[in-house]
Order: C-alpha cells, then sequence, then structure tokens
C-alpha cells in the first residue's frame, strides 16, 4: 500500500491510513513537528512525528512490519545454516537436535523415542543411548531412564515411590507387560 498524499497545508490527518498505520489523534508538537499518536494494523499503538508517515521514504509500521520481513528472511531454508530440517549436531552438548520449524530445539533422540512408542516424555524422563554415542539415534540403541527417586529411604517410601512408578508405566508399550 502506498502512502496517502495529504496536502501540506492539511493539519487533521485523523482517521487516514499511511501504509499500516493509522492516524488516532495529534498528541503534541516536537519543534515544528506535530506528533501523532497511530494505530498499526497488528494492534500497536505508536506516536510519530506527522513528517515520519507522510516523507518519501516513510514509517510503515509500529517495527512489526521489519520483524516480519526479517523473520521470513532468515528463517527455515532461507537461514544461512539450513540443512533441509534435519537435526544437527549441538557443539553444547553433541546431541543432535532440530533447529528449525515446530520442533525447534528438541533433541532428536527424544523426539524418535516419543515417536515411536507414542508417548509424550515427562522432565523427568532421560533417553539413554546405550552404545554412549549421542548422534545414534536407532530406536534399538534408546532406552528409557527415569531420574525420579522417593524422596526418603523408609520402606513406606519407597513403597510409596513404587506405587506412583507403576502407575506412571502401566501403559508404556515397551513396559506395560512387566508391571503385576
Amino acid at each position: 500500500m502506498e502512502t496517502k498524499k495529504i496536502e501540506r497545508t492539511q493539519r487533521d490527518i485523523t482517521g487516514i491510513k499511511f501504509n499500516r498505520l493509522t492516524a488516532i489523534k495529534k498528541i503534541g508538537k516536537e519543534g515544528s513537528n506535530n506528533v501523532w499518536l497511530f494505530k498499526c494494523d497488528c494492534g500497536n499503538e505508536v506516536s510519530l512525528k506527522r513528517v515520519h508517515v507522510t516523507k518519501n521514504n516513510p514509517t510503515k509500521s509500529c517495527g512489526c512490519l521489519t520483524k516480519e520481513t526479517v523473520s521470513k528472511r532468515m528463517s527455515g531454508e532461507n537461514h544461512h545454516s539450513w540443512k533441509n530440517g534435519e537435526a544437527v549436531i549441538s557443539k553444547k552438548n553433541g546431541y543432535k537436535e532440530f533447529r528449525y520449524g515446530k520442533l525447534r530445539g528438541v533433541k532428536e533422540h527424544r523426539y524418535i523415542y516419543e515417536q515411536y512408542y507414542g508417548i509424550t516424555l515427562t522432565p523427568n524422563q532421560n533417553i539413554h543411548h546405550i552404545n554412549g554415542d549421542r548422534s545414534d539415534n536407532r530406536i534399538e540403541n534408546l532406552e528409557l531412564w527415569d531420574t525420579t527417586q522417593p524422596s526418603g529411604q523408609r520402606v513406606e517410601d519407597k513403597i510409596i515411590f513404587y506405587k506412583k512408578l507403576v502407575e506412571q508405566y502401566k501403559n508404556h508399550p515397551q513396559y506395560k507387560d512387566l508391571i503385576l
């Protein structure tokens, strides 16, 4: 959308739309320039000098347009380190991790385990690589480890813990046959 051409002498621009910005009201003066409150199409409000929306290279939004443009330009296959959506080995910890899209930040071994068994892992569940190779994410190399433990060592505490553990794993495809 192009910037509206307004007369130099036109003082009231209330209701006029300039790209994504619609003038709401004049809120003051800064030097010889009028300062206006604008509402952006995204819902944000921003105060700008009138000349900033009417000049040759005008302000087009509250800043949301730039964020959208940069996001599109620097994401997915447009990003300089795009690897066809595959997980990349993290320099920090050596695990394969997804860097883009909906799976961004998810470790590949956890994702493979969840998909294979049709479960959602909890924060206290770790997936261990049996052969120690963090990049070997074959399902036969992955095993579930549980990091919870009873708070005390009394028999009573261990029995309570055991009952909770059985309840948590009774429907897991790999362990349900072990539970009596």
